[in-house]
């Protein structure tokens, strides 16, 4: 478990700062040279805790950001109900029916079918 400064520290470089700029954000570096600032931010950033951390943030922005299967079937119910073209009506179907399986669907017929060919002069 992080202490608060160590869980900002992280915060602070997923948002895209520096390492030496989440550690003065995080801690208080008033009276710290840069040299210093740099080596415990390294030192911090190599930390396995505070890696881990980093690591399952990053995961879980990466999954909030991806649409899931939900998400992708009922924006294309919204444009096959919504008011749109035919041709976007008909291509929205054919997505849904991919990501469903419909298309690989095997079936047999029922009945045996014969066909009778007859040939005139």
């Amino acid at each position: 478990m992080l202490t608060e400064k160590q869980e900002a520290f992280v915060r602070l470089l997923l948002e895209g700062n520096s390492q030496a700029q989440a550690y003065r954000g995080a801690y208080d570096a008033a009276g710290m040279s840069d040299e210093t600032v740099y080596k415990e931010a390294s030192k911090l950033a190599r930390r396995s805790e505070i890696r881990k951390r980093l690591d399952t943030l990053r995961q879980e922005l990466e999954n909030a950001a991806i649409a899931t299967v939900r998400e992708r079937l009922i924006l294309l119910t919204d444009i096959i109900r919504g008011d749109r073209t035919a041709a976007d009506k008909l291509k929205a179907v054919d997505l849904m029916n991919k990501m469903t399986g419909s298309y690989n669907q095997k079936s047999e017929p029922d009945t045996d079918v014969t066909l009778v060919v007859e040939l005139r002069d």
